[in-house]
C-alpha cells in the first residue's frame, strides 16, 4: 500500500462543522437582507452595500441558501468558501456569478468589462446597468466605448437614459 504524501493529504478537505464561520460577501449595489427562514423570518444577514463581507456559521449559511436559492442562483450574494460550493453542488449556479472582483472590473469599465459582463447572470447584468447609470448621472469619467459595446450587447441606450435622468433632476418641480 502506498503512503499518500504531505501534499495530498494537506489538500484532503477539512470537514465543515455547524458552528464554523463561512464569509459570504453582498454582489448587489443595495441593501441585501438574507434569512434563514422564509419571507424574511428568522435570524437576519444585513448587507449595507455591494462587498460588504459578513461571516456567518455554516448552520445559518445552509438555512440561507434553502430559503434564498434565487437570490444565490442569481448573483445577489457569493459564498467564499470552495468547500461550500462542492459540498451543495452550486457549481452549476457560480459557472455564471461574477466573483465581487470581476464585478469591480466592469464597474471600472476597463478593457476586460464587455467580456465579463457577457459572463454575468442576468440579475448582475441589471447591477451593472444600474451602477453604470449612477456614473453617468453623477458625471463620472467612464469609457465610453466600453458603455457603447454594453449598449449593443444589452439592446440598452444607457447613455440616453441617463441624460434624461439628470435632466429630468434639472428641471424646476
Amino acid at each position: 500500500m502506498a503512503r499518500q504524501s504531505k501534499t495530498t493529504v494537506e489538500n484532503q478537505e477539512k470537514p465543515i462543522l455547524a458552528d464554523d464561520f463561512i464569509e459570504v460577501v453582498s454582489l448587489t449595489p443595495y441593501k441585501l437582507n438574507l434569512s434563514t427562514e422564509p419571507n424574511g423570518r428568522g435570524r437576519v444577514v444585513r448587507f449595507e452595500k455591494f462587498g460588504d463581507v459578513k461571516r456567518v456559521s455554516y448552520a445559518d449559511l445552509v438555512r440561507i441558501i434553502d430559503s434564498n436559492q434565487k437570490f444565490l442562483e442569481s448573483g445577489y450574494f457569493y459564498i467564499m468558501d470552495e468547500r461550500v460550493i462542492k459540498k451543495h453542488a452550486l457549481m452549476y449556479a457560480y459557472d455564471s456569478i461574477l466573483t465581487k472582483e470581476k464585478l469591480q472590473q466592469v464597474f471600472d469599465l476597463k478593457n476586460t468589462a464587455v467580456s465579463l459582463y457577457q459572463s454575468a447572470s442576468d440579475a448582475q447584468k441589471q447591477f451593472i446597468h444600474q451602477i453604470i447609470s449612477e456614473k453617468l448621472i453623477k458625471g463620472e469619467d467612464v469609457d465610453l466605448n466600453v458603455v457603447s459595446q454594453i449598449e449593443k450587447i444589452s439592446g440598452l441606450n444607457l447613455i440616453q437614459s441617463a441624460n434624461e435622468s439628470k435632466e429630468l433632476k434639472a428641471e424646476p418641480q
